[in-house]
């Protein structure tokens, strides 16, 4: 079998970025701007995985502090969200959610899928703004942010960006 060019979208701060930038606008802007960010990122790869967040999370059973401090999201948001997916999953896209875990955790297990099987997937592009994911950067994985679009191929982008070493990145921001 052929390698493969996955690209992993992390749809729940893809859709948030879109949906505050779009508060003031009709209440299907975020959706259209969501859909159009996302065909946009996966032109030319072979796979594409549309990660998303499935609460309640497993980290506030080990911690009930976790997001704690975060303001809850309107019903609204979380509709459009959820008409985001459906629309998605029409149009053929993957998926890729669990109970109780988020985008990151799911981004994070392909990857190292990714790294287990070398010889099947060759190249992992993430679309994500959260920093968090920088940590996944090294030969074979990449993050694009979506909101700059600024790629981060490698530990010099990763350091250049924020002064350590993708697998420092946990800590940093801790």
């Amino acid at each position: 079998m052929a390698a493969k060019r996955i690209a992993l979208i992390d749809l729940s701060g893809i859709f948030r970025q879109h949906y505050h930038a779009t508060e003031h606008e009709s209440s299907s802007a975020a959706v259209r701007k969501t859909l159009q960010a996302v065909t946009g990122f996966v032109a030319g790869f072979d796979c594409v995985g549309i990660c998303i967040d499935c609460p309640p999370y497993k980290r506030s059973e080990i911690d009930p502090n976790y997001k704690a401090h975060r303001e809850k999201a309107p019903q609204v948001m979380h509709e459009q969200q959820r008409a985001v997916i459906e629309e998605l999953g029409n149009d053929g896209y993957h998926i890729l959610g669990a109970k109780g875990y988020e985008a990151d955790d799911i981004i994070a297990t392909v990857c190292e899928w990714q790294r287990r099987n070398a010889g099947r997937a060759k190249e992992v592009v993430i679309f994500s703004s959260d920093k968090d994911l920088l940590a996944l950067v090294r030969p074979g994985v990449e993050v694009i942010s979506a909101a700059t679009g600024t790629a981060y191929k490698d530990a010099a982008a990763v350091h250049a960006k924020l002064g350590v070493q993708p697998e420092l990145v946990t800590d940093w921001l801790a």
